[in-house]
């Protein structure tokens, strides 16, 4: 790959080395570890250089965004005097805890926790010479997730494509997303944990020329929940100077919930931590875990997920006519991003890979069984319906093989619109859509017939 592009071929092979990163074996490269220095505008660092790729981790963007600073926008980190440490991850943002995060993990990241504003870099070398910088934004759902996951390591991608690859840890749920500008007096911040991302963007921007990449080829990228940030960034018009292109993999929403259902979001959190608005002042004061609870006990309720337009919908980005202007993409793009190429995809069935972590039953299951497990969801007509529409397009398919492609439509329906073919651009008159496969293709208005299904039944 030329040095200063990126093509849609190689962002996608790309990817899909990434999260192959354990998957290479190490052939030919030395297991030697060396220390190797970088300078930021904050101070200089100290990564190591590890068969072949020089990783510096766990670099802080911004201030610990703590005590008075919470629900705060991001602020500079301090300066430092001599040579700081980048060898190890730094706190994932406060969330749930589990798989390799915390004492019961695997050791590669520490516990969650507030004081999270981090990135990692990986790059070939520290040289002086202007790589494709690939800024990924992990997933989880606004929830969960950590820019230092194992299945996430940017240590291939850096090696085979020569690339210089950058993921932050940001504020997630309701230490990142909770708004209560419209509700109290003070600097409380709209979208905190999509400003995070902004300055990990505004550091890159600044910083990574002094770690081989180039400033002004910088790709912003994420999968699930990271794809929802990336559409996000699209409609920052303060992000719109720090980076160039766009991937969006399973889920390129067409819209956010609004101002006005982020700030109903926050008086039921207000209620459940028995607090009026008054009190508001009190939230910088309550632990951690104790807001991690009341976020947990609005999911449990079944607020909606977020880029659904229920009325009291999850935490996540949200048009709050400031950080985010408008809806990513269903009222066109941003005048600031219409220039910024962008490729979107999805996973087809999707939904086996959640189905793999529960009960196994989802596999086998009778026409009974798909009713049943569709009726917390949609109920008489629209139940009816939509079996209906999705049997018609797949004649051929088991009631388990319908149930997970209507639970992957119902949740990325509005993503839906490299490999060695031509990609025609997209329109709405044929809709080509990369087919990823052993053998790649063009499929025209792919899933049209379920395509059609959603449009008739949108309100």
């Amino acid at each position: 790959m030329p040095i200063g592009t990126i093509t849609r071929r190689t962002a996608l092979i790309s990817a899909a080395a990434m999260f192959g990163a354990t998957a290479f074996p190490r052939i030919g490269f030395s297991q030697e570890e060396k220390t190797i220095e970088a300078k930021t505008v904050y101070g200089r660092v100290a990564g190591r250089s590890e068969d072949g790729i020089a990783k510096f981790l766990g670099i802080p963007y911004g201030a610990p965004p703590t005590g008075a600073l919470r629900f705060r926008a991001p602020t500079a980190p301090a300066a430092w005097s001599g040579v700081r440490d980048a060898l190890e991850f730094g706190n994932p943002s406060f969330q749930v805890a589990g798989g390799e995060m915390g004492p019961n993990g695997n050791g590669r990241m520490p516990a969650p926790s507030e004081d999270c504003l981090y990135l990692n870099v990986w790059t070939p070398a520290v040289d002086g010479k202007r790589r494709p910088v690939m800024f990924y934004n992990h997933g989880g759902g606004y929830m969960i997730g950590s820019g230092g996951a194992t299945g996430q390591d940017g240590t291939n991608l850096a090696r085979l494509y020569d690339v210089v690859v950058v993921e932050s840890n940001h504020r997630l749920g309701l230490l990142g997303y909770l708004f209560l500008g419209d509700l109290a007096k003070g600097d409380y911040a709209a979208n905190a944990g999509m400003l995070d991302i902004q300055a990990a963007l505004q550091w890159t921007r600044n910083n990574i020329e002094n770690f081989g990449g180039d400033p002004d080829n910088i790709m912003v990228w994420g999968e699930s929940g990271g794809g929802s940030k990336t559409a996000a960034i699209y409609t920052m018009p303060g992000a719109a100077s720090l980076f160039h292109k766009a991937s969006i993999e399973s889920a390129a929403p067409l819209r956010f919930p609004t101002r006005e259902q982020a700030t109903e979001r926050a008086q039921e959190t207000l209620k459940w931590l028995g607090l009026a608005q008054v009190d508001i002042g009190q939230l910088q004061d309550i632990p951690a875990a104790r807001l991690l609870e009341a976020q947990e006990a609005g999911n449990a309720r079944g607020l909606a997920p977020w880029g659904d337009p229920d009325p009291v919908p999850g935490f996540g980005s949200f048009v709050d006519g400031d950080v985010i202007t408008q809806n990513p993409f269903a009222d066109g793009v941003a005048d600031f991003s219409k220039t910024k190429p962008l490729i979107c995809g999805t996973t087809r069935g999707e939904t086996v890979f959640f189905a793999s972590f529960g009960p196994k039953d989802v596999f086998a299951m009778d026409d009974a069984g798909l009713r049943e497990r569709l009726s917390g969801t949609y109920q008489g007509d629209k139940l009816d319906g939509i079996i209906a529409a999705f049997r018609t397009s797949r004649p051929d398919a088991s009631p388990s093989q319908l149930y997970f492609a209507i639970t992957t439509s119902a949740i990325w329906k509005d993503a839906h619109a490299e490999g060695v073919v031509d990609w025609p651009a997209y329109d709405l008159e044929k809709r080509p859509t990369m087919w990823l496969d052993a053998e790649c293709r063009i499929v025209e208005d792919l899933d049209k017939a379920e395509r059609l299904y959603w449009e008739s039944t949108a309100s």
